[in-house]
């Protein structure tokens, strides 16, 4: 009896060691559920590129940027900033706004030369967003240290969304200010502003138009059935053209030294559709002088042709924020609870 009982206290311990190992290791818990299928695993559809996960059960990533070999991201709906130092996610954050006051927010990230800029605001408890500031911060390769708060350019969207911010040519900080879509009175609002990128060679700003359907927005002007890809001149404040989409764009990048063997040159577009259907990563060849797609019959829309011979990888849940990093490489957040950071680099 005795050794009976000894027996399965021993296999009781360890099912229960095991299982607080499993719960405590984030990233061997990412593996397992891809394993097992209840997580999706994404892949590739062309041969022009390779797949690697960068990092894998992360908080929730949404935003990133790259410094070096240090890739940052911001955890969403939060006030935290975790970093990936030689390829290992260090679970402490470099920056934690929410320690003090829980409403304070990290709504976009970018970077600069040995800069990080940080936009953070305070969602009050009619969940809006209050005192929207950017502070920029300096990186010594452990720590952070505030160097000022910096007066942006700004792109106004709904407070629905989180935005997100952008250097752009000579420093200057570029950045979405989430405010009241129905007391709006701004030159330039789009609502569902989520990723963009500055084409530093045309001097035009990518960006997309989300709306996340149903929502009440019948008396919003210029909101129509379909998702949005736009051309925006930030020195004129006003729009160039826009492409309506049949799907749910989430981030863009337009990459100015080309990396595809494909296209002369490309934009790549992060989509999300959910747990269900997942979401993936389109790459659109551009025209020569790179102000529209050298797609037959896309001068003003893109509804009507085959997406499918665009998309070049599949089965991410949401594809929220991407970055081209130094070594050529584009990074990409998935966005979901246990969440990763992906590389997709050309083949050598």
């Amino acid at each position: 009896m005795n050794t009976k009982i000894i027996l399965i206290a021993t296999i009781s311990s360890i099912i229960i060691l095991s299982s607080l190992f499993l719960i405590s290791n984030s990233e061997i818990r990412y593996v397992i559920l891809q394993a097992v299928d209840v997580k999706q695993t994404p892949k590739l559809l062309t041969n022009s590129y390779t797949l690697e996960a960068f990092a894998v059960g992360i908080p929730f990533p949404y935003h990133l940027t790259v410094l070096d070999d240090d890739v940052f991201f911001n955890q969403r709906h939060t006030g935290k900033l975790y970093v990936i130092k030689d390829e290992e996610f260090q679970n402490i954050p470099v920056l934690q706004f929410d320690s003090e006051n829980s409403r304070t927010k990290i709504l976009g990230i970018s970077s600069n030369e040995n800069a990080i800029f940080v936009h953070v605001a305070e969602n009050n408890e009619n969940r809006k967003f209050e005192n929207n500031r950017i502070l920029k911060y300096s990186w010594d390769g452990n720590s952070l240290n505030l160097i000022q708060e910096v007066v942006p350019q700004s792109l106004f969207t709904d407070e629905h969304h989180s935005g997100d911010i952008l250097v752009i040519d000579d420093g200057e900080v570029l950045s979405t200010l989430p405010i009241n879509a129905m007391t709006n009175d701004e030159a330039y609002f789009i609502y569902g502003i989520h990723g963009f990128d500055f084409d530093s060679l045309t001097k035009i700003l990518w960006h997309t138009s989300e709306i996340e359907w149903p929502e009440k927005v019948e008396d919003i002007d210029s909101i129509d059935k379909y998702e949005k890809i736009h051309m925006f001149k930030p020195e004129t404040n006003k729009a160039v053209k826009y492409w309506e989409v049949p799907y749910y764009p989430n981030s863009l990048l337009i990459p100015e030294n080309n990396i595809s063997k494909k296209f002369q040159q490309s934009l790549f577009v992060g989509f999300c559709k959910g747990v269900n259907n997942g979401g993936g990563l389109y790459e659109y060849p551009l025209t020569i002088e790179r102000n529209g797609f050298a797609i037959p019959n896309t001068d003003s829309s893109l509804l009507n042709f085959d997406h499918e011979q665009f998309l070049i990888a599949e089965n991410f849940y949401c594809i929220s924020d991407m970055e081209l990093g130094p070594d050529n490489t584009i990074y990409l957040t998935d966005y979901v609870s246990n969440g990763a950071i992906y590389k997709i680099a050309p083949k050598k």
